[in-house]
């Protein structure tokens, strides 16, 4: 693995997700797809290429992947790390709402139409699973081995960012994969960040549950979506993102130090004090022309959203 095979993959991972929601928008071609079928193909886009990256990097599963066994007490320390730092993230989460809307919400409106069992699955085990071996995995492992671990946080962060395709998402999925790739690094192990995951998905979704009262969005009169929108007025936002900035910064600040005794714990303190110290040479091409293209096409893709969500109904209207 190197730096040029995590651009390929990105690139691979952002024209197949383009060309799908073309399909989707576009062409009667996938009319039929249900709920179901559209979270199996978001998640096949995102594994399939990595499966064929670790196949043409000809070395070993595990060390692509970054699979690798951590000790038992990381996993109440991870869970506790990754409760520190959702303040964090529901405080970019809240600024970006003052521009545009809950995307998360939207998301799990759809995902409660299949059911809570497959609901839960989806947003809790599948989607962890796949993009934490995608780009704690994948993509981070080709950009370590061609640059520092600083390196290898950040590009590793802004793809996972990048990848989410909106402008909501992007912002605080950027600040988890920071502290995700972190995490990665210190450990050496992608089986942490899977961990982390899991916890905001599965919390989410239990939140999600209770707005909505257990039933389906079929049973109710009024979706998840508009629940929220309808909740999240301008003031109620103000006074949250005031409260969320304080526990932010007080939550980051703890969650450096459970960090560096999750390091610990695993024999990475070393790893840890070196993330900002190290100055390896680099062997590779980090930000190669697949990776700045797979980059540029991202942007381009979360600009048009947006543009379309503002100018999209008045033409649509004037048509």
């Amino acid at each position: 693995m190197n730096g040029r095979i995590s651009g390929r993959l990105f690139l691979s991972i952002t024209v197949i997700y383009i060309a799908v929601e073309l399909l989707l928008s576009f062409t009667p071609l996938l009319d039929g797809l249900d709920v179901i079928g559209s979270m199996i193909i978001s998640e096949l886009i995102i594994i399939v290429p990595s499966l064929v990256a670790f196949y043409f990097s000809r070395e070993r599963f595990t060390e692509v992947f970054a699979i690798r066994g951590i000790k038992p007490v990381l996993i109440p320390l991870c869970i506790l790390f990754t409760v520190l730092v959702l303040p964090l993230c529901s405080c970019l989460n809240l600024v970006t709402l003052f521009f545009v809307e809950n995307q998360a919400a939207g998301i799990f409106d759809s995902l409660s139409e299949a059911g809570l069992g497959l609901m839960a699955f989806f947003t809790a085990v599948a989607a962890p699973v796949f993009e934490e071996l995608t780009f704690r995995g994948v993509i981070f492992s080709g950009i370590r081995k061609s640059g520092s671990a600083v390196q290898a946080i950040v590009w590793s962060a802004v793809l996972f960012g990048l990848f989410h395709m909106n402008l909501n998402q992007m912002c605080y999925a950027i600040a988890l994969g920071l502290f995700f790739g972190a995490l990665r690094e210190v450990t050496g192990s992608v089986i942490p960040s899977i961990i982390c995951h899991m916890t905001i998905n599965g919390s989410s979704t239990i939140v999600m549950l209770l707005q909505s009262g257990g039933n389906s969005a079929a049973e109710e009169s009024t979706s998840l979506q508009e629940l929220a929108s309808q909740a999240l007025t301008t003031e109620i936002l103000v006074q949250a993102l005031t409260i969320y900035i304080v526990m932010a910064f007080a939550g980051a600040a703890v969650a450096l130090c459970v960090l560096a005794l999750i390091a610990r714990k695993q024999g990475g303190l070393v790893r840890f004090k070196e993330i900002l110290t190290q100055r390896k040479a680099t062997r590779g091409h980090v930000a190669g022309p697949s990776l700045i293209a797979g980059v540029v096409l991202c942007s381009l893709m979360i600009s048009f959203v947006l543009v379309w969500k503002w100018i999209g109904p008045a033409i649509m209207a004037a048509s």
